[in-house]
């Protein structure tokens, strides 16, 4: 029996690409703040996302799902990143 999905598969997967996309694009900045200005370094699963493109950080994401057989989305990401760089991390 197959695991279950904790996101269910898109309608559209043109659209879920392009909403991803523009999820892991948002990354970047952020991402690039915590590490410039807060001296914390952002990874997922041991794999930075420091000076990443767009597609290394979907690749990254996609890594993730093949090696834990499970589900973390840019949706999920974006919102611990948005946590993260409000609070006062760092030195």
């Amino acid at each position: 029996m197959a695991p279950q999905r904790k996101r269910q598969r898109p309608d559209d997967y043109f659209v879920d690409w392009k909403e991803r996309e523009a999820l892991a694009e948002s990354m970047i900045p952020i991402v690039g703040t915590l590490a410039r200005e807060n001296n914390v370094k952002c990874y997922i699963y041991g794999k930075s996302l420091v000076n990443l493109s767009v597609l290394d950080i979907m690749k990254t994401h996609r890594w993730v799902r093949q090696v834990e057989d499970n589900e973390l989305s840019e949706f999920e990401t974006i919102r611990v990143l948005n946590s993260m760089s409000k609070l006062n991390l760092g030195p």
